[in-house]
């Protein structure tokens, strides 16, 4: 998801950036359990614990550049939004309201003046809910900013760590992250694809890479036409078409061989957004605040359901017989 780059928005944002503005007291890290809802196996959702009223469960999404509450879990906590913010995605520009959440608590730290973008996500974005769970809200790239963010695939879980409790990551063996822009929350890790190197945004939001195979010279696989893609804007759906390509990506001394790439007609690529087809195969290690990334091939395992945590939750721990 983009956001319309007026001034006037750059400075809201630039206003309401965490690093500046949220006050984080570090605690001991807990793991925020990977879930899928029944309605999407494709993506990851994390379950967390805010304190009040209990669990629950947020779209993770480092594509996103801002976290945005559901309108339901808004009014859920008893909240209303103020004043109007337009948020641009590739299914047009949709109004999202403001509002500030009282402290919560997120993977073992408390974070404190924290505002939150509101908009109906089940009929704005991608993102649908399913029967068995609302979905609260997205987990975007500005709430990571202020930990070094793991995410295991072999857990799978998230851990948020205080910076100054993790020595800073090797060079030799770590990539530099950028900035997308300015102002942005959004991250970029260097890619290699051929004799190019590109910069795609981190999006563990996106199922798929996204990169412009044409301009990159790369062997066509497939091509569709006038395909119903979901996204972020006003209905949430948009046609386009989709052409995949198959390429070699290099990240650091990672080389990955017959990766699939998207193309999008409709939606601006710029230098794309590396997806789950890429980072779910990798133990992900983000160091925000130095802005540096270590990305280690695992074996990852299937992601439970929604339903399987709460049951792996529900189930009490064996007690060895008595003697």
């Amino acid at each position: 998801m983009k956001l319309n780059p007026s001034p006037a928005l750059l400075v809201l944002l630039a206003a309401c950036a965490p690093v500046h503005r949220w006050q984080v007291d570090y605690g001991n890290p807990t793991a925020l359990p990977i879930v899928h809802p029944s309605n999407d196996r494709e993506r990851w959702y994390v379950v967390a614990d805010l304190g009040e009223p209990g669990e629950h469960v947020f779209f993770f999404d480092t594509g996103y550049g801002t976290t945005t509450c559901d309108d339901d879990f808004v009014a859920l906590l008893g909240l209303s939004p103020r004043g109007q913010v337009r948020v641009r995605g590739e299914a047009g520009t949709v109004e999202a309201g403001r509002v500030k959440l009282p402290p919560i608590t997120l993977g073992g730290h408390t974070l404190n003046n924290v505002w939150c973008l509101v908009r109906d996500l089940n009929a704005t974005s991608s993102i649908r809910d399913p029967g068995e769970v609302a979905i609260a809200g997205v987990l975007g790239a500005d709430v990571l900013s202020p930990f070094v963010a793991e995410i295991d695939p072999t857990e799978p879980h998230v851990l948020l760590h205080n910076p100054k409790t993790r020595d800073p990551l090797p060079r030799q063996d770590s990539l530099r992250m950028r900035r997308e822009a300015p102002f942005s929350s959004r991250r970029t890790l260097p890619t290699g694809v051929g004799p190019h190197i590109v910069h795609p945004v981190i999006d563990t939001g996106a199922a798929g890479t996204y990169l412009d195979g044409e301009q990159l010279d790369l062997r066509v696989v497939d091509i569709r036409r006038d395909v119903l893609v979901r996204g972020s804007g006003l209905t949430g759906e948009v046609r386009m078409d989709l052409t995949t390509f198959e390429a070699t990506l290099t990240l650091g001394a990672t080389s990955l061989d017959g990766v699939r790439i998207t193309s999008r007609t409709s939606a601006p690529l710029d230098d794309g957004l590396l997806g789950l087809n890429v980072l779910a195969n990798h133990l992900q290690i983000y160091d925000f605040p130095r802005g540096r990334a270590q990305l280690i091939a695992v074996e990852k395992v299937d992601v439970p359901s929604w339903r399987e945590h709460q049951s792996l939750q529900s189930t009490p721990p064996e007690r060895p017989l008595a003697p």
